[in-house]
């Protein structure tokens, strides 16, 4: 049983838990791509466009810099924030017709989704984003999770 001091402590240390049961399941057999289902089914490009600039701003201008910043993660991540940029900046009005602006690392994207899904302090209110959907997706870790 976990102890909790607050509300959001509580509800931080349920989706921390939630999070990492759902990325210990077995490594699942995916139909086919046109099979799979749509996670961003229902949601407009601008609801999901919304949640992915919180995230990068949060990560890349706030409280989430402070995780990467003077670690040996730090180029990697601040590369991931660049480009990240670069995309919105094509095109700020339509998240459709944005240009792509290079792939980061694998591993800054791994790091940059589990903080804002697992370290942010209302990451509880993040679980039903597309971008924790992904997170919790056991594909999502093993195509993307740094070797430890």
């Amino acid at each position: 049983r976990i102890k909790a001091k607050s509300a959001d402590s509580q509800m931080t240390a349920l989706a921390l838990i939630q999070l990492v049961l759902l990325q210990q399941q077995p490594p699942v057999t995916l139909p086919p791509k046109e099979a799979q289902p749509d996670l961003a089914r229902g949601r407009s490009p601008w609801e999901v466009d919304e949640q992915m600039q919180a995230m990068h701003d949060w990560y890349c201008k706030s409280e989430g810099k402070s995780e990467w910043l003077g670690t040996e993660n730090e180029a990697e991540d601040k590369d991931l924030c660049t480009k990240w940029y670069e995309h919105v900046d094509s095109n700020p009005e339509d998240p459709r017709q944005r240009q792509k602006s290079g792939m980061p690392e694998k591993a800054a994207i791994w790091r940059l989704h589990r903080s804002w899904c697992v370290s942010h302090p209302k990451a509880i209110s993040h679980v039903n984003s597309l971008p924790c959907e992904h997170f919790a997706r056991p594909e999502f870790g093993a195509r993307l999770k740094p070797e430890l």
